[in-house]
């Protein structure tokens, strides 16, 4: 699906794997898709196969707004499953918040 519909790069989901960097390429492809103004993708490892660079905890959110500020992150978590899904919400919760405050005094 990230290939076909989202035109991320088969090679890029080799080189980082499905949970990772690929984010940017995710949200870009999504960005065609849909016309929204604010674009958010994350994926993330919050169980299962680990690595030293990733383990279980770490997230990739990621931004596209328009006409193009890009926002990704590598943010490494800690808790259950459930914890860590909520610490990157609010996470970008967070982001998203500054940003739009932003707009406002601009």
């Amino acid at each position: 699906m990230k290939c076909n519909l989202l035109n991320v790069p088969e090679q890029q989901l080799k080189e980082f794997t499905p949970e990772s960097e690929t984010i940017r390429s995710t949200t870009t492809g999504i960005q065609k898709l849909i016309p929204a103004d604010i674009l958010i993708g994350c994926t993330g490892l919050i169980w299962g196969k680990r690595t030293p660079y990733k383990p279980v905890g770490t997230m990739f959110p990621s931004w596209n707004t328009r006409p193009a500020q890009v926002l990704d992150e590598r943010i490494v978590l800690q808790g259950h499953p459930q914890e860590i899904v909520s610490q990157t919400i609010t996470f970008l919760a967070t982001h998203l918040h500054e940003y739009l405050k932003s707009l406002i005094t601009k």
